[in-house]
């Protein structure tokens, strides 16, 4: 057993990495569940957190080297299974090209893992302190887990990190196909915006990605329409100016700008915010979760009441443009 680390070492990146390392070393009864394919109680007869060397990316874009390295919690699993022992070796790891907030627990749950109850534990036959299942066939032999890729994100990789930044933000989402394009469907809970009223959808199409964000306009008097179109396009005369929405402050501003058009949605007419994001500059750009999950939606909400206001009848198309100038004066410097 390796001797527990008791300081977060200074060249760690990843906060939920060293949290799991913790959690897992203070329990008072190791032991891990792991419901893949088949459940098993695991005795934790170890854990280990490693630094990887650094490595070096090259970004064809900017014509540069990026630096990043891998971090690994390793779990140490034992079981027995018809008095043999099994051992299993859990690797979660985290590449610091990918900059992505999570939790210990989303770590474990992405993994097909989770900490048992006191129930749980104590029902399980035990040999030793060591789960002991009988079975009537061969004894199973698990193999190590295939880590993620640690330079090109896979296509998978996309859709797991935005699992887990809706997961971290709390945002209600439902993944599945359209005819074969995987796509998700979000439900944004924004103060500015009446609940269910800001959703959002991605595309992963062949090259790139299709994020859309729709404000519905409800009871809308179609003679305003023609106005309503006007707001929209001095909406984005001004959008690329709008730095004040930027919650995290990061440089997906600089590389994304949402186009807004009138759409008619399955709930009727929408102000619909379109990006398209090339895979190969999501790779690059770390904060792209952040566009997704916090930055797009900020500028959303940021324009709900003139376009709402404006929508049904409490701004005049004059009043809402101002609203919009307005905004663009708040810029924040690069």
């Amino acid at each position: 057993m390796t001797e527990r680390i008791t300081n977060k070492p200074a060249g760690l990146y990843c906060e939920a990495l060293w949290e799991l390392y913790v959690l897992l070393e203070d329990l008072e009864r190791p032991y891990l569940k792991i419901t893949e394919k088949e459940t098993f109680l695991w005795f934790i007869s170890n854990v280990e957190l490693t630094i990887g060397d650094k490595q070096y990316d090259f970004d064809s874009i900017a014509n540069i080297d990026i630096p990043y390295h891998i971090e690994t919690v390793t779990i140490c699993l034992r079981r027995l299974e018809c008095d043999k022992e099994i051992t299993y070796d859990l690797e979660i790891s985290m590449n610091t090209l990918y900059r992505w907030k999570t939790t210990a627990g989303l770590l474990l749950e992405r993994y097909h893992a989770s900490l048992p109850s006191e129930e749980e534990i104590d029902s399980i036959l035990m040999k030793n302190g060591i789960p002991l299942t009988y079975i009537e066939k061969d004894p199973v032999h698990v193999k190590k887990r295939k880590s993620y890729k640690p330079v090109s994100a896979r296509y998978s990789d996309r859709i797991l990190y935005l699992m887990d930044f809706f997961d971290y933000e709390k945002i209600s989402y439902r993944f599945d196909k359209e005819g074969d394009i995987p796509r998700f469907t979000m439900i944004y809970d924004i103060p500015e915006i009446a609940n269910g009223q800001l959703t959002g959808s991605i595309k992963f199409l062949k090259d790139h990605a299709e994020f859309k964000l729709c404000i519905a306009v409800e009871d809308m008097e179609a003679d305003r329409i023609p106005e309503l179109l006007k707001l929209i396009n001095h909406i984005n005369s001004e959008a690329v100016v709008m730095q004040n929405w930027s919650i995290s402050r990061n440089e997906d501003q600089i590389f994304y700008t949402p186009r807004f058009f009138l759409s008619e949605e399955d709930d009727g007419t929408a102000v619909t915010a379109s990006t398209f994001i090339n895979y190969r500059v999501w790779e690059i750009v770390w904060t792209t979760n952040d566009y997704i999950t916090k930055d797009c939606p900020s500028l959303l909400a940021s324009l709900a009441h003139p376009v709402l206001g404006f929508a049904n009848g409490e701004l005049t198309l004059e009043e809402a443009m101002k609203e919009v100038d307005a905004l663009t004066q708040q810029t924040v410097p690069f």
